[in-house]
């Protein structure tokens, strides 16, 4: 699990590297090809943290049916969550449209696995119940 998310980040900081380079160094170049190629690479590199993302979250829905440490319901949310992620890998090849960059189905990824670990956080911090002795 942790393998995955230290993946994804990396690759987050990369791409946001890369596009802080086109934007603050390159762009004031003039060169159109250069800042969409810059802007390319950088949106490859968001699209590709849906795979570590989804080690992550396949690894958490093991962890939840283990463990039953969270709702049972988060597991099976966790699995849709990792089949979003990987899903949105087939952006890496589409010029236009839903798969995209900037299409519809950029969003639906990252909002899918960020309403996950909102309910994974809130459930955690939840108090526990009050346990009860069988005398009453």
């Amino acid at each position: 699990m942790l393998g995955g998310a230290v993946l994804a980040v990396s690759m987050i900081f990369a791409g946001t590297a890369v596009l802080n380079g086109a934007v603050f160094q390159v762009a004031s170049a003039g060169d159109a090809n250069l800042n969409h190629g810059l802007y390319d690479i950088a949106n490859d590199m968001f699209l590709a943290t849906g795979f570590g993302f989804a080690v992550m979250f396949v690894d958490a829905a093991v962890s939840v049916r283990i463990t039953a440490a969270l709702s049972g319901a988060m597991a099976p949310a966790a699995l849709v969550v990792a089949v979003l992620n990987v899903v949105s890998g087939v952006g890496l090849f589409a010029n236009s449209g839903f798969f995209a960059i900037g299409g519809t189905f950029t969003f639906i990824a990252p909002l899918a696995s960020l309403l996950w670990i909102l309910a994974a956080s809130i459930m955690m911090i939840r108090r526990a119940p009050i346990a009860r002795s069988p005398a009453g």
